[in-house]
């Protein structure tokens, strides 16, 4: 019985030396985590001071797709629509400021999900001079899509998102709709979209 007994403590003594090690692996994978966190907050926060307009912008994000690709005629598929609403101003339209838009607003419903067009990866999501809260995707083909106007992202900096998934929700407002701004980009020309699909 003394040996059961000093077995059982000596595997006791294993099983926590284990625990411990397990959870010292755990904190160090979540201050790396942390870490990196901060790593891309900053990242955000120089693109977002470094650039003075969207252009600019992408073409610090993705720099080999600024001017230095050539693409075969655009044949793209049509893009989800990113989020439930009407189009106040298409691609190529007047805007209230009789400025020509170079993408298309919807006038959203209040909280509604915004969604990724196609599937990409987030290579910008949070604040940017004059847009508000704004998502940048980069697409296959040399493509970005560009959304403005959340109320939140839910979407994280090199996140893989699929065609329809979340990437955050409109502004909450009692009334009215609020405006999410869409731009498809290639080769950080302004494209028209074309067309949509539920």
């Amino acid at each position: 019985q003394k040996r059961l007994v000093i077995a059982a403590e000596e595997n006791l003594q294993d099983q926590q030396h284990s625990l411990d090690q397990l959870i010292k692996t755990r904190q160090g994978l979540l201050q790396r985590t942390e870490q990196q966190k901060q790593a891309i907050a900053a990242q955000l926060v120089s693109l977002s001071s470094e650039a003075k307009d969207l252009r600019q912008l992408l073409a610090k994000i993705a720099p080999h797709h600024a001017g230095k690709q050539k693409f075969a005629p655009d044949v793209s598929p049509a893009l989800k629509t990113p989020v439930a609403g009407r189009v106040l101003h298409g691609f190529g339209e007047k805007d209230q400021d009789g400025v020509t838009s170079e993408g298309v607003t919807f006038a959203a419903l209040s909280a509604a999900p915004v969604v990724a067009p196609r599937a990409g990866r987030v290579v910008f999501a949070g604040p940017f001079k004059g847009y508000g809260r704004i998502v940048i995707l980069q697409h296959e083909g040399g493509y970005h899509s560009f959304l403005a106007g959340f109320g939140r992202i839910d979407a994280e900096m090199e996140q893989e998102v699929e065609a329809g998934e979340p990437l955050g929700e409109m502004p909450v407002e009692a009334h009215g709709h609020p405006p999410l701004y869409f731009e498809w980009r290639r080769n950080n020309e302004t494209v028209n979209p074309a067309r949509f699909r539920p």
